[in-house]
């Protein structure tokens, strides 16, 4: 059996890399490492690119896979964007060296190596637990398969059998019009399981109850302040009879009775 650093040199995933692989993804999800699993592809990655470094080939292929590798592991559209167990600090450092490799300033084979000596230590716990129970298959060819691999392909496989929907003409349910106070409420729901359908909801919170109920309280709110001003200009017209005379009594009162 080879050892944890022999078998990620040559940075090919082998079929013993891919069960150990599986093996991450199981138990880095019971010890809460979520991210064990893409260590280990990102340090096969950087094995690749150092293997392009070292055999001078196209510059522009090194650009490239410099950039890959920032933008799968360190800066990745997927939360959180370093996706590698390392610091923020060594990640925010390595992407600055990276920048001068893609801008092609210069060739940095050694741009990854401190990333991949501390991931090197969270795999090598993982790989000795791995090995106590690896046994290699009977078929050499035969890879592993995960959870995740296992969803997709039965997907895959759903979506291939599937029926085309037919062609039909949409037409759209009635909706009957409810009493102006009722509490129900039809409205139009679709879903790729049941298509088109009516919705009926009960409720003393529905829409059109709320608006009636604030419409009430507007209206007595207005009585109210109607009734005090009335009030309020009476008073003002008894207390000018007795102190003047009726001419004195502003027009805007005067029809007050």
């Amino acid at each position: 059996m080879h050892s944890l650093q022999e078998s990620l040199l040559n940075g090919k995933p082998t079929v013993q890399m891919d069960y150990f692989w599986k093996y991450l993804i199981k138990h880095g999800e019971e010890d809460n490492s979520p991210l064990i699993d893409k260590d280990l592809m990102f340090y096969l990655e950087v094995q690749k690119y150092k293997e392009l470094t070292h055999s001078f080939t196209d510059e522009e292929l090194v650009k490239r896979k410099c950039q890959a590798i920032v933008d799968c592991f360190l800066e990745s559209s997927i939360h959180p964007p370093c996706q590698i167990d390392i610091s923020s600090e060594m990640c925010n450092r390595m992407i600055k060296n990276a920048v001068k490799v893609m801008q092609g300033k210069e060739i940095i084979a050694s741009l990854f190596d401190e990333a991949q000596f501390v991931i090197f230590k969270e795999l090598l716990p993982y790989w000795a637990g791995f090995m106590k129970t690896y046994k290699p298959p009977e078929d050499p060819n035969k890879r592993a398969i995960s959870k995740r691999q296992k969803t997709l392909q039965k997907r895959y496989e759903d979506f291939q059998n599937s029926q085309p929907p037919k062609e039909e003409r949409l037409s759209l349910p009635m909706i009957k019009p409810g009493p102006m106070h009722s509490l129900k409420v039809s409205s139009l729901t679709y879903s790729i399981t049941d298509g088109l359908k009516v919705k009926d909801t009960d409720g003393e919170d529905s829409p059109p109850q709320s608006r009636i109920k604030m419409e009430d309280d507007v209206e007595s709110d207005l009585k109210a302040k109607m009734k005090v001003l009335n009030k309020n200009r009476k008073a003002s017209v008894l207390s000018t009879l007795q102190s003047g005379s009726r001419n004195d009594i502003p027009a805007v009162v005067q029809g007050v009775s």
